[in-house]
């Protein structure tokens, strides 16, 4: 007996339910009377809205993969560096400006990794970066950082960021090998400012 396939079911019950003539009715009206606008207002109606973030791993010429503490992160603070894209921005210039912004580092973005769907609306993309330029700093939203092993993340570290680096590691630093431009990331770990004048 074979397996009952539901798109199979589906695409039979539209045609049974809906006639070619309807059809051709609504592509007729769809083409001819809706203009850009209109459509694209229509299709946002319809199709479900998600939140566009940006996830970076950054791995430097030793394997480590850098970690942030997030400030506004209370029960995992410690992840990879991200955050969300602006208005009309590329996901790769919000990726290379999150990093400038959180770090001080200048990163050449690699290539994509991932990208990942959640419960809650919300798309992330992830990006393999390696370290251009820049000296690394820490910032209000991100005080402190780490240069970590993938198997040896920090306490209270994000889960999900956690899981990408178990997965996806190793082919970032095959992709960093080949670069060897003397870029200076910064220590191991380390404070800015504004963790510093917390103490």
């Amino acid at each position: 007996m074979h397996p009952l396939n539901l798109d199979s079911v589906g695409s039979t019950l539209y045609t049974l339910l809906v006639p070619n003539s309807a059809v051709r009715a609504l592509a007729w009206i769809w083409t001819r009377l809706l203009n850009d606008r209109v459509r694209s207002r229509i299709m946002w109606w319809l199709n479900a809205k998600f939140v566009v973030g940006v996830t970076a791993m950054v791995v430097d010429d030793t394997g480590r993969v850098l970690f942030l503490e997030h400030a506004f992160r209370r029960r995992y603070p410690w992840a990879l560096p991200g955050g969300w894209i602006n208005r009309a921005e590329h996901p790769e210039a919000a990726i290379v400006r999150e990093l400038r912004e959180e770090t001080g580092l200048d990163v050449r973005v690699l290539g994509v990794l991932a990208a990942n769907t959640f419960r809650q609306p919300r798309l992330d993309i992830v990006y393999a970066c390696r370290v251009a330029g820049g000296m690394i700093r820490g910032s209000a939203e991100t005080p402190r950082w780490q240069w970590r092993l993938p198997g040896d993340p920090p306490p209270d570290a994000d889960p999900y960021s956690v899981e990408l680096v178990a997965r996806f590691a190793g082919e970032v630093r095959r992709q960093v090998a080949p670069f060897t431009d003397g870029a200076v990331a910064g220590p191991a770990a380390g404070q800015g400012r504004a963790a510093q004048s917390a103490q």
